[in-house]
């Protein structure tokens, strides 16, 4: 979760569609009404806590070391979108979860959803080539 508290304070304001911490420093400038600098990663969520249930990311992820060749076999990402969280190992034990229905994550259902998984990772691929990086880096976490 990410708590932020504006000046003034105002109402607490639950965003539950997904947003990164990338996200915040458009977010802060669109609330003062500055124009965020053309090129960055992050999207404003602005509208988001003026209310709009519409969200700005289709897949969010969440790891460290993700670009680094050294830490890529030691960390497991996690891939999360609305419906669905896929943890990456390069171990090949992946899990799959069903956030509708399981949002504690106490039911691995990889093997019953191998496509979702693939899916998924194929953001994760696009995302890498979309920043100018190796997807071949990742591939010992290909489900």
């Amino acid at each position: 979760p990410l708590m932020v508290r504006p000046p003034g304070g105002g109402k607490q304001k639950r965003v539950s569609k997904l947003v990164q911490p990338f996200d915040l420093m458009p977010t802060i400038l669109d609330m003062c009404g500055v124009k965020a600098p053309s090129g960055i990663q992050g999207k404003s969520y602005a509208h988001m806590l003026k209310g709009s249930r519409k969200g700005i990311h289709k897949y969010a992820i969440s790891s460290g070391g993700m670009y680094d060749e050294e830490h890529i076999n030691k960390r497991m990402p996690t891939i999360t979108s609305d419906d669905f969280a896929l943890c990456l190992a390069s171990t090949g034990k992946h899990e799959l979860y069903d956030m509708k229905n399981d949002p504690l994550q106490t039911r691995n259902i990889f093997k019953k959803n191998p496509e979702v998984a693939r899916k998924m990772f194929k953001w994760l691929e696009d995302l890498f080539r979309g920043e100018g990086l190796d997807p071949e880096k990742i591939a010992v976490l290909k489900p």
